[in-house]
């Protein structure tokens, strides 16, 4: 969904609204660690502020990248991507819930 976003919005603006995506997604992405801080779900030594950056600025990056190589954007690199920093950012009982590749294909 925030791929499309992006792609629609050229990266930065929805179209028509003049909405920065990007901020939206910080915003988000702050939103959603500050719960899980508050929750005890982050890890005790991580800043939110730090994980924001390093959340936001990736997928950003991986946004800007794939526009011009589509594999920087591929289930297998974000896959990767998640693989690494999942373990920095939640406690070893947030993360046996989480799955680095997302959610399984579904079956039909």
């Amino acid at each position: 969904m925030l791929r499309a976003g992006f792609a629609l919005g050229d990266g930065a603006e929805a179209v028509g609204r003049g909405e920065d995506l990007y901020r939206r997604w910080q915003e988000w992405v702050t939103e959603v660690l500050a719960r899980a801080e508050r929750e005890g779900l982050l890890a005790r030594d991580l800043a939110v502020r730090d994980a924001v950056t390093a959340v936001v600025g990736a997928t950003i990056g991986f946004a800007v990248l794939g526009g011009h190589e589509g594999q920087w954007l591929s289930r297998t690199t974000l896959t990767r991507f998640w693989t690494l920093l999942l373990p920095r950012l939640a406690t070893p009982t947030a993360l046996e819930g989480l799955m680095a590749s997302g959610r399984p294909p579904e079956t039909r």
